[in-house]
């Protein structure tokens, strides 16, 4: 079942239906996930967002149609299939969700402090005859391989990726890190009170005709990154290489950028990356040169990026450049500076110099909301601009008091807001290249205003922080 909602009561409903209270066991929010995908019917972003209490959680999906404009101020939305099935008992659910080469989205759901045998594995498949970018949910099977070792069932604040081998092969889902909250862990104390993962999980189909069946094992064991939660993984572009038997073979790295542990934040100075079909770990440094660095947030340099959690990135088309936004550190009151923020990919991984952090200007910074925002999600549209919607703003602070503020004081993200990697501004409006109304009517392209507001800075307790990734 759907909804289509229109637009002149969009404001309103998103905060109704949309931003209630975060859910989650001891974790104070749940991320949104929002994916791009195209169908022989146009061109949706997807959206899922999860809503009300631990007690009657449940996990909206959201499309928008960008096949043509798409305005800020008054963005149309369809609500399909309001809640969706993947809810465990009255708990609610640690979910993965990735999407692949085809569009299909897939869902590795189950309690962190309960048996892999209790976990899903959810598939959505959109229909090419749907309008409103509505499909298909179907439950798979999953169960531990038999030769693999102990697998945990998925974590809250990890993240995750789907690859495939080949280009005849179905996708495994792959899933790293997380926290998984003590039973005694509450809402002052959630940071410190869970167990930390290093474990990457892989689900991969079962035999070469099943598609309906996944075995659970874990793999790339051998000098992972340390234990962390609240990152990002980014997959990078693939090369391919055809096999003796013709088929396209596919390579391809995925970055970890960002998280937490228990009590610190991950330097940005140095990233992890994982490589398919390898299944190794390494690790790159990247350039902070253009400002010491000082962990203190009462004296925070401007020119620094700052550790984090909570933040997207996001690959540029061309593959040389990661747009990283958003996120907060010390506590979810305090956003992490800059908010945006752009890392050049060295050349052996699509860049063409070092690995280098990029901070702009202060304007080139700034979105409508508060100080920041965190929980959030975010996807390229064709054309090269991020598309940024759900999650939680972080209010502008004020004085050295406001970092003590409680995080239930951030407030429910309303907006959607668009980036231009090209121009490097906030935009209000977007055409999409591929749409044949964008090629009859040219004269807007060039009407959309910045969208732009101040960002404080929030001022508090030191913040520890690794200095990098051990291996």
């Amino acid at each position: 079942m759907h909804r289509a909602v229109g637009a002149p009561v969009v404001p309103t409903l998103l905060v109704l239906l949309l931003f209630a209270s975060p859910a989650s066991t001891a974790v104070p929010y749940t991320p949104s996930q929002l994916f791009y995908s195209s169908t022989s019917n146009g061109s949706f972003a997807y959206l899922l967002q999860s809503t009300g209490t631990s007690q009657d959680a449940s996990t909206e999906f959201i499309t928008w149609d960008i096949s043509g404009d798409v305005d800020t101020t008054s963005p149309s939305y369809n609500i399909l299939m309001d809640p969706l099935p993947f809810q465990l008992d009255s708990q609610s659910p640690a979910f993965v969700p990735v999407i692949d080469q085809h569009g299909v989205i897939k869902m590795y759901v189950g309690d962190c402090q309960k048996a892999l045998d209790q976990g899903e594995l959810w598939q959505f498949t959109p229909d090419n005859n749907s309008s409103i970018g509505d499909g298909a949910w179907e439950k798979l099977s999953v169960k531990e391989s038999e030769s693999s070792d102990s697998v945990d069932a998925p974590n809250y604040l990890s993240a995750g990726f789907a690859y495939a081998s080949t280009n005849t092969s179905d996708s495994s889902v792959y899933a790293f890190g997380g926290m998984c909250p003590f039973s005694n862990a509450s809402e002052t104390n959630w940071m410190g009170g869970a167990n930390y993962s290093q474990s990457m999980v892989v689900l991969e189909p079962s035999g070469s005709r099943r598609t309906d069946a996944y075995d659970a094992s874990t793999t790339g064991n051998r000098a992972p990154p340390i234990a962390e939660a609240g990152f990002t993984v980014t997959p990078l572009q693939a090369t391919y290489a055809y096999s003796s038997s013709g088929e396209v073979r596919q390579q391809q790295d995925f970055l970890l950028i960002g998280g937490q542990t228990q009590d610190a934040f991950i330097n940005m100075s140095q990233l992890a990356v994982f490589s398919l079909p390898q299944n190794s770990w390494s690790f790159v440094t990247v350039d902070i040169t253009s400002a010491s660095y000082k962990t203190e947030l009462a004296v925070r340099d401007v020119a620094t990026v700052e550790p984090r959690s909570g933040h997207t990135a996001v690959l540029s088309p061309d593959g040389s450049k990661v747009i990283v936004y958003g996120g907060w550190v010390g506590n979810t009151s305090i956003a992490a500076q800059p908010q945006l923020v752009i890392l050049e990919l060295g050349e052996t991984y699509g860049g063409s110099g070092d690995w280098t952090w990029r901070v702009l200007s202060t304007g080139d910074t700034e979105t409508t909301g508060g100080s920041g925002l965190y929980g959030h999600g975010a996807t390229m549209l064709p054309g090269g601009v991020m598309m940024v919607a759900g999650g939680y703003t972080i209010p502008q602070s004020s004085s050295s008091s406001s970092s003590k503020r409680s995080a239930k004081q951030s407030q429910p993200n309303s907006q959607v807001y668009l980036y231009n990697i090209t121009s490097e501004e906030w935009v209000s409006t977007y055409r999409n290249p591929d749409s044949i109304a964008s090629q009859q009517d040219s004269s807007h392209s060039g009407s959309s205003k910045t969208w732009k507001t101040g960002v404080g800075v929030g001022v508090g307790l030191g913040i520890p922080v690794i200095a990098g990734l051990s291996i």
